[in-house]
């Protein structure tokens, strides 16, 4: 299967879509209009963006005087891509330590980290390892990976961290897993493509697979295991519904993640053991939660049946579901700065202006 398949993460930037523009006069807006307008456009300003200068200028000393406007360029670092480079140029060999060591550095704490061991599992052209790990990316929340692109990799580097995600690509479809699998592998970085390159990424799924493939969702290989995938694909609320249903009735369930908390937005497992075991272990754990388990967590909590059962556990559920994202995004931030969770925060109504004041991230 020759095919080329471009992702392009150029695009990949969290500025709300009503900022066009900058405003004609600095009295028509109120401080914190500035601060949000600020906060996602002027900062690493190029020469090009002179309007956005000339507000600058013309607007900040009302508001803040006395502040410099920091940028946390430094706070990111050429580490991911150095990873992606070390991969590909490896040889991988089991017997060396240097390289048992990259692997056990690799925990899947994110997607980052799936795509540098599905790079190693293509050298190896070990199948089977290689469709493990793809299904496991599968189940995630593609969308946190453009959170953990805005915030590790710079906007100049993104192009050839872009490359190495593209070639990462390539190995995929080189290889000889199921076919199904390599169609939805694809079908889940068009969430995070941009533009004409994910128009341009959809083409090509389309003329690739389009006419030969076409899914049956209720068969149990590709539908029901498959439904942390497919909850994230249908658009339908009541197919979800059902799909997740018919998912916690089989045994896939043992093969629930804790990065797929978001199915629980849509159903349960029937009362008994089962259910009480896998909300008994959620209740013990969420704690220690990565940014990706918890965002998952977040959003199988807007089922109010779930909520009610992890209450039982835990009292901190008592809290409107916004109030427990917005204390949990202010534990983000305090530990890296983040344009995306500052915008969050603002989204749920957090009016503190500091969020904003000393934040002012470069995007």
């Amino acid at each position: 299967m020759n095919v080329s398949y471009s992702l392009s993460l150029e695009g990949v930037e969290y500025i709300p879509d009503f900022i066009k523009t900058p405003p004609s006069t600095c009295d028509k807006i109120t401080q914190f209009e500035f601060n949000l307008i600020y906060a996602f456009t002027t900062s690493e300003l190029k020469s090009d963006e002179k309007p956005w200068v000339e507000f600058q200028a013309k607007c900040q000393h009302l508001f803040y005087p006395d502040i410099v406007i920091k940028s946390y360029v430094e706070s990111r670092s050429d580490k991911p891509i150095l990873e992606f480079e070390e991969a590909l140029k490896m040889k991988f060999d089991s017997k060396k330590v240097a390289h048992q060591n990259f692997l056990k550095s690799l925990e899947r704490k994110n997607i980052h980290q799936l795509l540098l061991e599905i790079i190693i599992a293509s050298s190896l052209n070990k199948n089977e390892w290689l469709t493990t790990v793809i299904i496991d990316l599968l189940g995630r929340d593609i969308t946190n990976y453009s959170v953990w692109i805005n915030e590790n990799i710079i906007p100049n580097s993104r192009q050839k961290y872009a490359k190495y995600i593209n070639r990462t690509f390539e190995l995929v479809n080189e290889s000889s897993i199921d076919e199904f699998y390599k169609l939805m592998f694809f079908k889940k970085f068009t969430h995070i493509s941009t533009g004409d390159s994910r128009l341009k990424l959809t083409q090509l799924l389309n003329q690739t697979f389009g006419a030969t493939l076409e899914f049956d969702i209720t068969s149990y290989k590709y539908g029901v295991k498959m439904t942390p995938f497919w909850v994230q694909e249908l658009e339908n609320f009541n197919e979800k519904k059902r799909l997740v249903e018919r998912f916690f009735a089989t045994p896939a369930v043992k093969e629930l993640s804790d990065y797929n908390g978001l199915l629980f937005e849509y159903n349960l497992p029937k009362v008994g053991s089962g259910r009480d075991k896998i909300i008994d272990k959620i209740a013990s754990e969420y704690k220690d939660y990565n940014f990706d388990k918890m965002m998952s967590l977040i959003s199988g909590l807007r089922n109010p049946v779930f909520k009610k059962e992890l209450v039982k556990r835990d009292k901190y559920f008592e809290r409107p579901i916004f109030s427990i994202e917005r204390t949990f995004l202010n534990k983000k931030l305090r530990e890296k700065k983040s344009s995306w969770l500052a915008y969050q925060l603002l989204y749920l109504g957090q009016r503190n202006e500091e969020i904003i004041k000393n934040l002012m991230v470069d995007l």
